[in-house]
């Protein structure tokens, strides 16, 4: 307490005279306090509180280590991680522990939200006491415990069919989150399809920054000059950092192939061939204007004055998947018979994945 003061007056007097003429008739002693000046401690009710459900309060106290008839005003001020007003709120800030009272409180609440975010810290000290001290700093740490749940997360494409080489050749992929969260979501994808890596571009991560609900790439074809099917890519959510995967988790984007059917022209080794001598052959050989990008299958009839016990030959010829060209041969058939010289007339009766370069024929005639 302060320092008081004791004033004695002569108030009667019994067989004796008062004497007025004195220079005072009043005497004061001064009684100086002896009692040390209180410290102050801090404490908390509990050292975490729910954001939304559960136990979202807690006290600050603020304690003497005495009683004092003074007026005590203990200054308390919040940092850490969580927000003042946007995360919690606390109330009062100056604590007043009124004279002959051993404490007084302060009252710290959440604010909930619907982010998904990491739980936070407020940390409480006291910065300033009046008419009391504070020996030690006086800190205490409230976590404040999210409780929402992560979002989730699904995708989409702006478009299922891109061109390969002209027009709409990209198309969007997005990763869309049902919710915000105050976290980075990181979305890595993995393509499986009839598309090979060569065939489209795509960056296999989408990150949505914190706060968004969304983020994009882009799917785009690498044109070629094949002429090939029609392929697919088909995308899908491999993992997802701070999200749950959610559904639809899988798009599929189908490149249209552009290029021109190759043109198939019809040709033959050697023009004649002897029946009996040895190696008495020739290769009949189908050739594209340009690589197949998918197998090409020419298919042959043959007709002429041979008879089909003249010869061999196989009425199919199939180009592979990157090739310009292929072959048969057509082998003549030895016999005892003295005859004229016989012709095979060969003609393209049909292309599968390809057309044929005008009206091909090829005429190999069998001498005798």
């Amino acid at each position: 307490e302060t320092n008081e003061t004791v004033v004695l007056d002569i108030a009667s007097v019994v067989h004796a005279v008062k004497v007025d003429k004195l220079p005072s008739e009043k005497l004061i002693v001064n009684v100086t306090d002896s009692t040390p000046t209180p410290t102050v401690t801090l404490s908390v009710g509990s050292t975490t509180i729910d954001e939304d459900a559960g136990t979202t309060t807690t006290k600050v106290t603020t304690t003497l280590s005495g009683l004092s008839d003074l007026s005590v005003d203990v200054t308390i001020a919040v940092s850490g991680t969580a927000q003042q007003d946007v995360d919690y709120r606390i109330s009062p800030l100056l604590i007043m522990i009124t004279p002959g009272k051993i404490s007084a409180t302060a009252t710290l609440s959440a604010i909930g939200d619907l982010l998904d975010e990491p739980n936070e810290t407020m940390i409480i000290e006291v910065v300033g006491a009046t008419n009391a001290v504070e020996e030690t700093p006086q800190e205490q740490t409230v976590v404040l415990v999210d409780d929402d749940l992560p979002p989730t997360v699904s995708l989409s494409v702006g478009a299922a069919t891109i061109a390969e080489d002209t027009g709409m050749i990209s198309t969007t992929v997005t990763a869309t989150l049902d919710a915000k969260s105050s976290l980075e979501i990181t979305v890595d994808l993995v393509t499986t399809g009839t598309a090979s890596a060569s065939d489209y571009t795509l960056p296999l991560r989408i990150v949505i920054p914190a706060g968004a609900t969304m983020n994009e790439v882009s799917v785009a074809a690498v044109g070629d000059l094949l002429n090939e099917s029609n392929e697919t890519v088909i995308i899908d959510i491999k993992t997802a950092t701070n999200a749950t995967v959610g559904i639809p988790k899988q798009q599929t984007v189908t490149i249209m192939d552009d290029d021109s059917s190759p043109a198939v022209t019809l040709l033959v080794g050697a023009g004649a061939i002897d029946e009996f001598v040895p190696g008495n052959s020739t290769s009949v050989t189908a050739r594209l204007s340009s690589v197949a990008g998918r197998n090409v299958v020419v298919t042959l009839a043959t007709s002429g004055t041979a008879a089909l016990t003249d010869y061999t030959v196989s009425t199919t010829i199939t180009i592979p998947e990157g090739a310009q060209l292929a072959a048969v041969t057509l082998v003549a058939t030895p016999d005892s018979l003295n005859e004229a010289n016989e012709t095979v007339i060969i003609d393209v009766v049909a292309v599968e994945n390809g057309v044929e370069n005008g009206t091909q024929t090829q005429t190999v005639e069998i001498t005798n």
